[in-house]
């Protein structure tokens, strides 16, 4: 891979939502904090099925990092928390924070795609991630100390397919990084397990870009 141009293909998605539908069937919160490390457990208690890292907001000497999160509409809302703040908002709201449908069908990719059923039978997705990275099993190059994925995109409704490369730290000092989950690569502690960090970008081929329109249901 390290001699490999960068595979990009991209689908013309042709969709829209219903939005009655989709406010019957999830709630979506603005989760702002000053401490971003305590996200991790948090959205897993509560029940998060898909997040999205917004614009970081700075005021003054305060770093204050903004998620999207999506959960049902069925789960528990978290208790509050004063080092993290929700505030829920509808379908109709979310352009106010500059969120487009483009990003929610992706929203609704990772919930499908980084999720699972639990013991009780409720989809969940533990350690959400914000970057969706499907992994590739049967690449034939890759080594026991990388991992070859695509990462999902879409772009006024364009989907785009961009092949990414894992490899392994060997630092035990390090204790977080992406690990393979669900058939994705999703940011989380080490637990006796390989974890990975991205590579940088290669260069992507302009010639290994494909359009086509498909339909959405």
């Amino acid at each position: 891979m390290n001699t490999e141009e960068k595979l990009a293909k991209t689908n013309y998605i042709d969709f829209e939502f219903n939005d009655p539908g989709i406010n019957q069937q999830f709630r979506f919160a603005i989760i702002t904090t000053q401490i971003p490390k305590k996200l991790g457990s948090w959205f897993k208690k509560a029940q998060a099925l898909a997040i999205k890292k917004l614009t970081v907001m700075i005021n003054g000497n305060v770093r204050q990092t903004r998620y999207l999160m999506m959960i049902s509409r069925t789960a528990k809302i978290m208790a509050t928390d004063p080092d993290i703040q929700q505030k829920f908002v509808n379908f109709e709201q979310l352009g106010q924070y500059g969120i487009t449908d483009d990003d929610l069908l992706l929203m609704l990719m990772k919930c499908r795609f980084q999720g699972k059923l639990d013991e009780n039978r409720d989809w969940c997705n533990f350690n959400a991630t914000d970057r969706l990275f499907l992994i590739m099993p049967n690449h034939t190059k890759e080594k026991p100390q990388q991992r070859v994925a695509l990462e999902v995109m879409i772009d006024q409704h364009v989907l785009k397919l961009i092949s990414r490369t894992f490899t392994e730290i060997e630092d035990d000092t390090v204790n977080v990084g992406y690990a393979v989950s669900e058939g994705c690569m999703k940011w989380q502690y080490r637990n006796r397990q390989q974890i990975f960090r991205l590579k940088v970008d290669c260069k992507i081929n302009p010639n290994a870009v494909r359009t086509k329109k498909i339909s959405f249901l």
